[in-house]
């Protein structure tokens, strides 16, 4: 199997393969480690490689509707667009749709979806963070609708927490998990049992959330 892949090497003392959400196997090496080493190492990984590679390529078959925007997703639901004579953009969940304004017909209209887009993950992200705060007793010292290329959010030692507007695509419980992982870095700023166990407490299910968010990685990659 021939791989698109890139070889790194660091000041570390283990082999270490990655693949990327577009399917790029990143291996990371000693800075000394022989290639004949390196080449057997993944060698004897191909077969992981091979079913990860699989399913990436199957999460991009079944949302090609999407990454082409001929479709848009909206808290989990694949919504076609529709033109009618309105004055803003709006989702109808019950249709599976997205309202845009007969105006803007023959225009180019992606970068007001976008804004749309940016505008309801504010309103309803903000929303839920309330929410969850007020359950696990939290207060972030502020809330950050961020544009970031890789994480769906992240928490710092200021007590910012930053949410990706993109999570407004995504099913609403993966939504709540993501901001219940950011808001338990608030009590622990690692990945500890405690982390954990702080997360579960919430979420019980957390783990399979955890591998159902990754599904959803292509999601990241829209609006650039």
């Amino acid at each position: 199997m021939k791989l698109n892949s890139i070889l790194e090497r660091q000041n570390r003392r283990t082999l270490s393969i990655s693949i990327t959400r577009d399917g790029l196997v990143k291996i990371k090496a000693p800075l000394s480690m022989p290639i004949s080493e390196i080449k057997s190492f993944v060698h004897d990984k191909q077969g992981w490689i091979r079913e990860k590679l699989l399913a990436i390529s199957n999460i991009i078959d079944e949302n090609k509707d999407i990454t082409c925007y001929e479709r848009f997703l909206f808290l989990g639901q694949k919504c076609t667009p529709y033109w009618a004579d309105v004055n803003s953009f709006s989702f109808d969940i019950e249709r599976k749709a997205l309202i845009l304004p007969k105006k803007l017909s023959g225009k180019i209209v992606m970068p007001n979806i976008c804004r749309f887009y940016r505008k309801k993950a504010k309103e309803i992200l903000s929303q839920r963070v309330i929410s969850i705060c007020e359950t696990m007793n939290v207060s972030p010292g502020r809330i950050r609708i961020s544009n970031a290329k890789s994480r769906w959010g992240s928490c710092n030692s200021n007590k910012v927490v930053s949410l990706n507007w993109r999570l407004i695509m995504l099913p609403t419980k993966l939504i709540d998990y993501v901001i219940v992982h950011e808001l338990a870095h608030l009590r622990h700023m690692d990945h500890s049992n405690r982390f954990w166990n702080e997360v579960e407490t919430y979420v019980p299910d957390y783990g399979f959330l955890r591998k159902d968010l990754k599904r959803y990685s292509f999601v990241l990659d829209l609006f650039r």
